[in-house]
């Protein structure tokens, strides 16, 4: 038999996959930030694709059930990607 969600359980899913999406795009933009500059830091680099690498990776395997999982993505990406959001419009603003 399989598990029973609610339409609420679908949502947070779906949340928290967006979470770990935007957070990728956050290193996404830092990659291509150092890697524009004359002399980029491969050691940084190494660091900031490991980490989007692994978000990749915990994305494709949340499932609807991992509600705990579900709950920290939500807070704690999604807390990391409103700073960087906000630091971004400060700098852009300067």
């Amino acid at each position: 038999m399989s598990a029973q969600w609610t339409q609420e359980d679908a949502l947070n899913f779906e949340a928290a996959r967006e979470c770990i999406t935007a957070y990728m795009a956050v290193f996404s933009a830092e990659i291509y930030a150092e890697n524009s500059l004359p002399k980029p830091d491969a050691s940084k680099l190494a660091d900031l694709n490991s980490q989007r690498d692994r978000l990749f990776d915990e994305r494709k395997e949340l499932r609807l059930t991992d509600y705990a999982e579900i709950e920290r993505i939500r807070s704690e990406y999604g807390t990391a990607v409103k700073a960087s959001r906000a630091a971004y419009r400060a700098k852009v603003a300067a």
